[in-house]
């Protein structure tokens, strides 16, 4: 018990009244896994459960009771401007590598800020395939029925084979794809964030359906797309939030609005309006990412339950905080959602005070009443929240004084109580021994087919703006980003 007290205590927890206790905690940086801003996560059953955590250039595998399986590690990719002065920065500033897991051939995809899409075996960390064709970093990876889907940073869409890694079909796009996009009974679903949804047959890539009824689509923590079919729909039904809080269930069949629920409706805010969603038995749950209200010294948001087939509001509560890195169902029905809480000073609404914000994970029932509560400080969360085998699967950044933005996993039990299974049995922790992580070999790219081998080559991150020119000495060539590059013709 002095034991669980002291770990709880060593990570900031408010311990009151229904508090699970935390099964296990790792630190990502004893394994060369590291991300001050974006990380990603996915957890699967393969390999009888696993935990997947990318940083900025390094994907780690950990088992369900915390010990690390294997950690794979690549070359983040970096680029330089000369401009008065020499600045270097990542082609993926934020760090976030998407990726995706096959649950038939229990391989993880993971769209590498190298610009290289890896698949490599969950069980072992072994490299199956690499495919390095994009020209700029991904976006979103998703897959389903032998493929595995990428969008790039430059509106390319790329079908691979999941076997091989051979391209099957590509197309291009005029914006960039919302972080959430998703394949289901052979139709991908691919949100521009400017609003545009288009239904492409994942098979081939035909134009099935396009949409323009959302306005900006900007999915932020949940990666994957909510769906359901009904007797009504065979083919399914997907959800999508927009930017002016609004919730869309759109027919798969057609590209009809099923429904469309305006989520912060009735409340006031000039803030964030996006909406966080999940599907929960027969019920879609919508929670604001932003805060409606500011009430004894919070920001408050709201959380509503609608049926999912017709979109009939069967709750609300708006004493609950905005929603930070999605939600998850548990094995025993509990919808599990995870909150920011900031405080604002009295004297100035919209001034942070000086009470450090905290992150929440609530877990509640059907009817929204309340089952337990975690609450944490001086931690930020990032990646999406999911569930595995009866624990929460929560990754965070440590943002206390001093801690140089570590990043965090943490398990807890998805129930408390008498008789209930919470933690595996004898699960060591704090963070077991590091161990040294394999650095795989960097996957070359071919020489570019022209008939002949180039001189040189200079990549962009964003899809170039009209033509490059040249002066005879330099070429200089402008993104979409508003980068210019100025190239030596002689070097590159």
């Amino acid at each position: 018990m002095l034991r669980l007290l002291a770990v709880l205590l060593s990570l900031g927890v408010l311990v009151r009244g229904q508090t699970p206790e935390v099964c296990w905690v790792r630190s990502m940086a004893l394994y060369g896994i590291n991300n001050a801003l974006s990380a990603t996560n996915r957890v699967t059953s393969a390999a009888g459960g696993s935990i997947l955590v990318s940083g900025d250039d390094a994907l780690g595998c950990f088992e369900k009771t915390g010990e690390l399986r294997w950690v794979f590690s690549f070359q983040r990719l970096w680029e330089t401007v000369v401009d008065n002065g020499t600045f270097t920065y990542p082609a993926r500033q934020d760090g976030a590598n998407p990726m995706w897991v096959d649950p038939v051939t229990q391989l993880v995809f993971l769209g590498a800020s190298s610009r290289v899409l890896y698949a490599i075996d969950i069980a072992t960390g072994a490299l199956r395939w690499s495919w390095s064709g994009a020209r700029s970093v991904f976006e979103s990876v998703t897959g389903g029925d032998g493929r595995v889907h990428v969008e790039t940073t430059d509106f390319k869409h790329w079908a691979l084979d999941i076997a091989t890694g051979r391209v099957l079909w590509a197309a291009e796009f005029r914006r960039v794809s919302n972080y959430q996009t998703g394949v289901f009974n052979g139709v991908l679903v691919r949100p521009n964030i400017d609003g545009w949804i288009f239904a492409l047959n994942a098979t081939n890539g035909a134009l099935l359906w396009e949409s323009r009824e959302p306005d900006v689509v900007q999915q932020l923590w949940e990666p994957d797309m909510p769906f359901r079919t009904f007797p009504a729909y065979p083919l399914g039904v997907a959800y999508i939030s927009d930017s002016a809080g609004n919730a869309f269930a759109f027919d798969l069949s057609t590209g009809k609005v099923v429904w469309k629920v305006p989520a912060i409706e009735g409340f006031s805010t000039n803030y964030n309006r996006r909406m966080n969603l999940e599907l929960w038995g027969d019920n879609l749950i919508i929670q604001a990412q932003g805060f409606v209200a500011i009430q004894n010294g919070f920001n408050y948001g709201i959380m509503r339950a609608v049926n999912a087939l017709t979109g009939e509001e069967l709750w609300l509560r708006d004493n609950v905080y905005p929603g930070m890195c999605g939600m998850t169902v548990s094995q025993q029905g509990l919808l599990i959602y995870s909150a920011f809480i900031q405080p604002y000073s009295s004297r100035t609404p919209y001034a942070p005070s000086e009470v450090d914000f905290r992150n929440q994970l609530v877990a509640i029932r059907e009817d929204g009443s309340e089952v337990w509560k975690f609450e944490i400080s001086g931690k930020s969360c990032t990646g999406s929240l999911q569930q595995l085998d009866g624990m929460v699967v929560y990754l965070y950044n440590d943002v206390a004084a001093g801690s140089n933005y570590t990043l965090q996993l943490v398990t807890l039990p998805t129930v408390i109580g008498e008789g209930a299974k919470t933690c595996a049995a004898d699960v060591p922790s704090p963070a077991l021994p590091p161990m040294k992580p394999n650095l795989p070999t960097p996957s070359m790219r071919l020489p570019a087919e022209n008939g002949g081998a180039y001189c040189w080559r200079q990549t962009m991150a964003y899809k170039p703006l009209g033509s490059p020119a040249t002066d005879g000495a330099r070429v200089y060539i402008q993104d979409n980003a508003g980068l210019i590059l100025a190239i030596d013709i002689e070097s590159g």
